[in-house]
């Protein structure tokens, strides 16, 4: 599963708003890096922010450590600059990150690699209620057993039902420079702050929001960015993300019912061979013991037939 969520990811982000303009982030990092995440500013302006129990600094540092690798690799950022020179060392011969020069994107990368338990990114905190579901699907797929539908449906609502309570707003590019601040608001918070009872649904319905408001607070003068056709863009993502998910929970369902069908079978047949194999086996003991008691008989019988 993780191998076929992950192409999907490195396939799609980066389309959310690479190649549709000719703006990009990588001014943030001329004379800036960001390889010492205390030495940034990034760690004030997050200061006390709700939004850290949904994606933690370690989760940031990333995103903005591969928008940096990409921008000096592809010398958006001046790679002969301050910012690309003191960070060469994460982003020489490094690839693995999404080939996009917008922050959004970045973000978006490292919310669905948490959502989908992926664990590539070194030091990236897993998603407590993502890694807990992941892992039960795990073990019982790899169980020798098959396994009983049930068994994957049992808590399925647990990790999969949809919270409308805890939708965060989107965003409109109307009301565009309002948009930190109504994220801001106590309804909102009250939900950033109860994080640990979203479901995995919930989550991967609040990625685009959760990456629109970060996108216009740490990088604020890029009002260029075209977040609105970012935000669409996220959410077919989202979407196709979901259907892979489902469609692969689907699969291991088939697959573990199968082998609990053909486990029965093989154990029914084992049964019912063995019943007559031990049968047949009492039977040709008593067979046997009445041939052993006819051949004892022989030498006193022959001399009978002689007369």
């Amino acid at each position: 599963m993780k191998k076929g969520l992950l192409a999907l990811m490195i396939g799609v982000i980066g389309i959310g708003i690479g190649g549709i303009s000719t703006a990009h982030d990588c001014n943030l990092f001329n004379e800036v890096s960001v390889i010492d995440w205390k030495a940034t500013p990034y760690p004030t302006i997050l200061k006390d922010d709700p939004i850290l129990n949904v994606v933690p600094e370690e989760g940031l540092h990333r995103a903005l450590l591969n928008l940096q690798a990409h921008c000096c690799a592809t010398n958006k950022s001046d790679k002969a600059g301050k910012g690309c020179q003191s960070s060469i060392s994460d982003w020489k011969n490094r690839t693995n990150y999404p080939q996009s020069a917008f922050l959004f994107d970045h973000i978006v990368d490292v919310l669905m690699r948490r959502l989908a338990n992926d664990k590539s990114y070194p030091g990236l905190p897993v998603d407590k209620k993502a890694n807990e579901w992941h892992s039960k699907v795990d073990g019982l797929v790899s169980s020798v057993d098959g396994v009983l539908p049930l068994q994957f449906q049992t808590e399925y609502d647990t990790y999969w039902q949809l919270q409308s309570n805890y939708l965060l707003p989107e965003y409109e590019y109307s009301s565009s420079v309002k948009y930190p601040d109504l994220m801001r608001q106590l309804e909102n918070i009250n939900k950033l702050n109860q994080y640990n009872q979203w479901t995995i649904r919930t989550s991967y319905f609040n990625v685009c929001s959760v990456a629109v408001y970060l996108n216009m607070i740490l990088a604020p003068n890029n009002a260029n960015t075209p977040l609105q056709t970012a935000r669409r863009e996220c959410k077919k993502l989202t979407s196709a993300m979901l259907s892979k998910e489902n469609q692969y929970l689907k699969s291991m369902i088939v697959y573990k019912s199968d082998q609990l069908v053909n486990d029965s079978l093989q154990l029914y047949s084992n049964l019912y061979n063995g019943e007559r194999m031990n049968r047949f086996k009492m039977t040709l003991h008593k067979l046997s013991t009445e041939w052993l008691g006819v051949a004892r008989q022989v030498p006193m019988l022959v001399p009978m037939c002689s007369y």
